[in-house]
C-alpha cells in the first residue's frame, strides 16, 4: 500500500458534502498506515473505504512531502461531532458497537445530555483477538435489529476496520438509496475537488469493485453504476461532478460548473 495511491478526504469542510447512504468511513494515521503495509486485509479495508479521513498530522505532512492530498488533519473526533450534531438536528438513532457494558452505559448517559434527540443502542462484543462465526452473527444481528442511522465501531485497530469491511454488506442501516442509473462526468483535475469526485464515484460502486481501473472507467463515462443520492445544490459539488438525470438537470449542472 502506497500513501500516494490512497484517496483521502482533503478538508473538514468536505464532511458537509458527503452523500446520504450507507458509507464505510475509516480513519488513517501513522500507526494504521505502517500496520496496513504488513496486513493485507487491513490494507484492503482502508483502500476500499468510502471515505478515508486523515486522523493524524504525520499523514498530512507526509502527503505534503509527496505533493498529494490531504490539505489538513481531520480528527476522528471532528467526524464524530459533525455526524452526531447532524443526526441530533433531525432526530435519529445511533449505535455504539464495542467496549465494555460499563463504558457503553456512560456513553449512553452522556449522549442523552449532549444530544437529546438521539436514541442510543449499544452492544458489547467479547474481548478476544479474533471473533468466531457465532460472535460475528451476534454483532450483525444486534446491528440489524437496531437499524441505526449511525453505527460507531470501537474495537481497536485493525480489528474494527477489518470487521466492518468484511461485514458491511450484511449490516442494515437506516438510509435512503437512490438506485436510478446514471453516468458520472467530472473534470479531470488533481485537486481536492477531483479527489472528492473520485470518492463519490467509488461510493457508488459495489464494495469489492472499487479498484482504480473501475473508478477510471466511470470517470471516462464508459460505465454506468447505481448512484447514491447526492445533494445537488451543495457548494462542494460544483466543478466536481455532473449528474445526468434529465436534459434540464444536465444543462443546470453545466451552468453550475461553468462548462456550458
Amino acid at each position: 500500500m502506497r500513501l500516494k495511491h490512497l484517496d483521502i478526504l482533503c478538508r473538514k469542510a468536505f464532511l458537509a458534502d458527503l452523500p446520504d447512504g450507507k458509507l464505510l468511513i475509516n480513519t488513517i494515521n501513522a500507526f494504521s498506515y505502517v500496520n496496513a503495509r504488513k496486513d493485507a486485509l487491513f490494507a484492503e479495508a482502508l483502500k476500499n473505504s468510502d471515505i478515508l479521513i486523515p486522523d493524524g498530522i504525520s499523514i498530512v505532512k507526509a502527503c505534503r512531502f509527496i505533493e498529494s492530498q490531504p490539505a489538513e488533519r481531520i480528527a476522528g473526533w471532528d467526524l464524530f461531532v459533525y455526524e452526531m450534531e447532524r443526526t441530533n438536528r433531525k432526530g435519529g438513532k445511533v449505535m455504539f458497537l464495542g467496549s465494555s457494558d460499563n463504558v457503553l452505559e456512560l456513553i449512553r448517559k452522556r449522549v442523552g445530555v449532549e444530544y437529546p434527540n438521539i436514541c442510543v443502542d449499544t452492544f458489547s462484543p467479547p474481548y478476544k483477538d479474533c471473533f468466531d462465526k457465532e460472535d460475528d452473527e451476534k454483532m450483525i444481528n444486534a446491528v440489524n435489529q437496531s437499524n441505526p442511522d449511525l453505527l460507531w465501531i470501537g474495537m481497536t485497530a485493525p480489528k474494527q476496520e477489518k470487521w466492518a469491511y468484511t461485514h458491511i454488506d450484511r449490516l442494515e442501516l437506516s438510509y435512503r438509496h437512490d438506485r436510478s442509473r446514471l453516468r458520472f462526468l467530472r473534470r479531470h483535475r488533481k485537486t481536492c475537488a477531483g479527489s472528492l469526485a473520485e470518492s463519490r464515484i467509488r461510493m457508488a460502486l459495489p464494495s469489492r469493485q472499487r479498484a482504480p481501473q473501475d473508478v477510471a472507467q466511470v470517470s471516462a463515462g464508459k460505465r454506468a453504476v447505481p448512484a447514491l443520492y447526492v445533494r445537488g445544490e451543495n457548494q462542494g459539488l460544483r466543478d466536481v461532478m455532473l449528474h445526468v438525470l434529465s436534459s434540464n438537470t444536465f444543462l443546470r449542472y453545466l451552468q453550475i460548473s461553468g462548462l456550458h
